[in-house]
């Protein structure tokens, strides 16, 4: 019976040794890792060796890559140019809209003192400036807001 169990043991060691095999000579094969200063000089070499290579390379102006393109692809690229400016002028109007606009329906809806100035909702006939006026007349003035911050805002959208 012993022996059957040195048996089973050696079979298993057996099954055991090609794994611890694999590892021995993986590590075998590794190789250590360079010290601080020796680091320090293959970091200087590969920047060398970068820089030399993009001092190489050819440098070319934005406005030569223009030199292949027609007279209609260079209309195209400045006609996107001036529409993308007025996108981004016509956001910051209707951010300035909203905020004329919120700030007058705070003011009439408390009805005290005097309105804020609106001065591009006056442009197109809103925002006129109330003092201590009655309930019927803030309530009208709320109405002409509205409509020129609609008219003001479609505006807006015609453009942008």
């Amino acid at each position: 019976m012993a022996n059957s169990s040195s048996n089973k043991s050696t079979e298993r060691r057996t099954s055991v040794l090609p794994i611890e095999k694999t590892c021995i000579t993986s590590q075998e094969k590794s190789t250590p890792l360079p010290d601080r200063d020796n680091l320090q000089t293959i970091n200087e070499n590969t920047v060398e060796k970068n820089t030399t290579k993009v001092s190489n390379e050819k440098q070319f102006s934005y406005f030569q890559l223009f030199k292949y393109s027609t007279t209609f692809e260079r209309f195209l690229v400045a006609a996107g140019i001036i529409f993308a400016s007025l996108a981004s002028v016509c956001i910051t109007y209707s951010i300035i809209i909203y905020a004329e606009f919120a700030s007058l329906l705070i003011d009439r809806s408390v009805g005290i003192g005097t309105s804020s100035p609106a001065t591009i909702l006056q442009l197109f006939g809103g925002g006129t400036k109330l003092t201590n006026t009655s309930r019927e007349e803030n309530l009208q003035a709320i109405r002409d807001d509205a409509l020129t911050n609609t008219v003001s805002l479609e505006l807006r959208i015609k453009l942008g």
